[in-house]
């Protein structure tokens, strides 16, 4: 009876071993795959230059950060070409 439990619990260990194997193979693989991707990716990409256009103290990439009693408004430097200020 014993030689049977023991004999069960080997196979059992084997079984969990080789799934645990084939299992980290599995994921080592996709690393490999996914940086081979992303390798691929970064190579022969000609993207054309971003142009960003800014004011320097006023215009495009300015946002409000307030507007006083008498109507002056203060702008800061946000950097994002949607935002639009214009002090005065």
């Amino acid at each position: 009876m014993k030689k049977k439990f023991f004999g069960a619990l080997v196979v059992v260990a084997i079984a969990v071993g080789a799934m645990i194997n084939v299992n980290l193979n599995k994921v080592s693989n996709n690393g490999d795959l996914a940086l081979a991707n992303v390798e691929t990716l970064a190579q022969g990409e000609d993207l054309p230059p971003v142009t960003i256009t800014c004011g320097q103290y006023s215009g495009r990439c300015w946002a409000i950060s307030y507007i006083s009693p008498i109507g002056y408004c203060h702008c800061y430097f946000s950097g994002y070409q949607n935002n639009y200020c214009v002090e005065g």
